[in-house]
């Protein structure tokens, strides 16, 4: 019997790394028990998702709970070793949110007949989330020592075994803001497809010239791939539209924002409307102190309302405000706080806000008019304005791809695919198309359909 033993612990990371760690496990080399080692201090919410994980891929009657030995107890490991005696094919998951238990199972466990296993996370704005709602690619899973994980009752993607991010409140632990739900259920629907043979991606888009092959699994590829796509999203001019798609490239994280990097100093940065426009919800998701003023709220609500009168996505316009819309409540649903403001456009409202609440902390904006006036105004004393912008033109994926890059690339990828699919939808976008080489499609249509349905737009699925 291949026995996986799964430590949780009263770190609140613990039941991630416990989640994705199963997951990572189960699509290397499968299990046909688990035992999850539970500290007495564990939160019982968390061993009950751990449970629910476990129970999912290896059945109902294959998981067992075992008190692990409390921080500090000098015969933890004796303990720990007669509990992994039997750990035969089997494997132990050391994880970083549980670093005295991690460390006494490395050496309880023996080492020639049990491997000790270990799950890197790619963090960035995946932050949060657990696999197999993010992809696979990052997190890699690490034998640090033992047999190779072989045997088992694994078969194949653990995402076949997970349910859709909007109806996953056990694993994600409650529910998440609709874009944010929309990229977790892309990467579980890629994970799949990834697994199934799926693994190359044809990405069209007619309208600016692009034709591209792409493999999910290599960041490389995709950093050449982001680079075109933000060039080519920034130059996209709808049929019979006037305006352009310009700042979807930064929406979307294809593009990166530049002049936020002063923030990091600051404990809270305001920002404007023009900063919703420009995708600042995936730097929020990064550890970003976003905080959204009422004014920006209200703009980006009443431009959502407009733009979904008729029922479908019409012009560049309201394709940038059903944008924004599902920006500001990934802002909300992170928990950035909001900041109170009077009446009127953000650029002077914000300078009017609470001078307590703005002391210390940064305006930042897109805007060169808000900006100057900030720049200028008596709040500058209190607070630091900052300008951002992007440049699609001359962003620079490749050369620089550190974990945290590979993340955001990640991010930006998926969130691109799926806007860009639900533009197509909307019937504004011809030219973009999907698909696999070989193996089934993710079915990214249908994810960009329950997107539309929760936009109040026409042609969304169930």
């Amino acid at each position: 019997m291949h026995t996986l033993y799964v430590p949780v612990t009263p770190d609140p990371s613990s039941v991630e790394g416990a989640l994705a760690g199963m997951a990572r496990v189960w699509e290397r080399g499968g299990f046909d028990r688990v035992v999850l080692l539970v500290s007495p201090l564990a939160r019982r919410g968390d061993v009950d998702r751990a449970r629910w994980w476990a129970e999912r891929l290896a059945g109902a009657g294959a998981v067992e709970e075992a008190e692990a030995p409390a921080p500090g107890d000098p015969g933890a490991v004796g303990r720990l070793e007669q509990l992994l005696s039997d750990c035969r094919g089997g494997a132990v998951l050391v994880s970083a949110a549980s670093r005295w238990l991690s460390a006494a199972l490395a050496l309880a466990a023996p080492r020639d007949t049990c491997s000790i296993v270990y799950v890197s996370f790619y963090f960035g704005p995946w932050t949060g989330l657990v696999y197999p709602y993010t992809p696979w690619r990052l997190e890699p899973l690490h034998v640090l020592a033992g047999p190779r994980l072989r045997g088992g009752k694994g078969d194949g993607a653990a995402a076949a075994h997970a349910p859709p991010a909007w109806g996953a409140e056990e694993l994600l632990g409650g529910g998440l803001p609709p874009l944010r739900a929309a990229v977790a259920e892309a990467a579980r629907r890629l994970n799949k497809a990834y697994a199934g043979g799926c693994r190359r991606l044809r990405v069209r888009l007619d309208a600016a010239g692009i034709d591209k092959v792409i493999d999910l699994g290599d960041p490389e590829v995709l950093a050449v791939a982001a680079e075109e796509l933000a060039k080519g999203v920034a130059g996209l001019k709808l049929p019979g539209d006037r305006g352009s798609l310009r700042s979807l490239a930064a929406f979307t994280g294809l593009a990166e924002l530049h002049g936020l990097e002063k923030a990091g100093s600051v404990g809270r940065v305001y920002v404007d409307t023009s900063l919703i426009y420009y995708g600042v919800h995936v730097y929020r998701w990064e550890g970003l102190g976003v905080a959204v003023p009422e004014c920006a709220v209200a703009e980006a609500e009443k431009r959502l309302a407009e733009a979904v009168k008729s029922g479908r996505i019409g012009n560049s316009g309201e394709a940038m405000a059903v944008a924004a819309w599902l920006g500001l409540h990934d802002l909300l649903g992170s928990g950035a706080p909001v900041l109170p403001t009077p009446p009127g456009p953000c650029d002077t409202a914000m300078a009017k806000a609470d001078p307590l609440l703005l002391d210390g902390a940064a305006l930042a904006t897109a805007d060169d008019g808000a900006y100057r006036y900030w720049s200028s105004h008596p709040v500058s004393r209190l607070a630091t304005p900052l300008k951002a912008s992007f440049n699609a033109y001359r962003q620079r994926w490749r050369g620089s791809l550190d974990t945290a890059r590979v993340a955001r690339l990640y991010y930006a990828i998926h969130q691109a695919l799926l806007l860009l699919q639900l533009l197509a939808q909307q019937g504004v976008l011809p030219g973009f198309s999907l698909e696999c080489l070989q193996g089934e499609g993710p079915g990214l249509e249908e994810v960009a359909g329950w997107l539309a349905t929760r936009l109040g737009l026409a042609g969304g699925g169930s």
